[in-house]
């Protein structure tokens, strides 16, 4: 159980206790012979919500547990606390760290998971479609991004989940020269507060379709930039016809200025 973020909450009505209530049917379950392997990030939460009913064994796992001399393809530190627990699971069946470290050095981003797409004119071009949260687009940022300087053209936008954005709009101006909006419903939510970060050197635009947005982040960028779909939004709306959908037309875009 790796993580647990405000999701889906135009389904459950605004109640998190409840989408919560509905993810621990993974594992209240499970019997004294199992283990439950918790990232550290959720399990004060579920050790609050539902310590009294877990019978199974429970390892507490964050980034520290994987070695650092061990080197992953995948960027940023939340894939390191992914494969941190991947280990721990692995251990919990007695697969050796050797194989464990030769398997996790040889994971290559999936499809629309911060995955490198090519390089442009000296624009590196990341598809990271699968953010339909601000968690994720805040993770895809921090993997990419130079603390030292602003390198990062993003596109973001799409439909409301009624989620709480704020967090994803004050990390922006750490990482990004220029903001893409992709104007949607959801996007409408952060457009004056995106539009503010202009006083902090960041360019903004919005615009309408993603071939405008598209074509606008590549006017934007320039040679040794990273250019960033995390649409940290719901793909539903009147564009896509689901996140599958919207991963293939961004791919098909970005394959135009091959």
């Amino acid at each position: 159980f790796t993580t647990f973020f405000q999701d889906h909450l135009n389904y459950y009505g605004g109640d998190r206790d409840a989408y919560l209530a509905d993810k621990a049917h993974v594992f209240l379950f499970q019997s004294v012979k199992d283990t439950l392997i918790l990232g550290a990030q959720c399990a004060p939460l579920i050790m609050e919500k539902y310590g009294r009913q877990i019978v199974s064994r429970i390892a507490v796992v964050d980034a520290s547990l994987l070695p650092q001399n061990w080197t992953l393809k995948l960027v940023g530190e939340h894939n390191r606390y992914n494969a941190a627990l991947a280990l721990s699971a692995a251990r919990a069946y007695g697969i050796s760290d050797e194989v464990s470290r030769a398997a996790l050095a040889d994971v290559e981003a999936v499809p629309g998971r911060l995955e490198f797409i090519r390089e442009i004119r000296g624009v590196r071009v990341y598809n990271d479609n699968n953010s339909t949260t601000p968690e994720a687009g805040i993770a895809a940022l921090r993997a990419l991004g130079d603390p030292r300087e602003r390198k990062i053209v993003f596109i973001a936008g799409g439909d409301d989940k009624g989620l709480d954005m704020s967090a994803l709009v004050a990390e922006m101006p750490k990482w990004c020269r220029v903001v893409v909006l992709f104007k949607e419903r959801g996007t409408e939510k952060i457009r004056d507060a995106v539009f503010e970060l202009r006083k902090e050197g960041v360019e903004v635009y919005e615009e309408e379709g993603l071939q405008r947005t598209v074509d606008q982040a590549f006017r934007c960028a320039r040679e040794g930039d990273n250019l960033l779909y995390s649409p940290s939004f719901s793909s539903f709306g009147k564009y896509f016809k689901n996140e599958y959908d919207r991963n293939d037309q961004f791919v098909t875009l970005v394959q135009m200025y091959a």
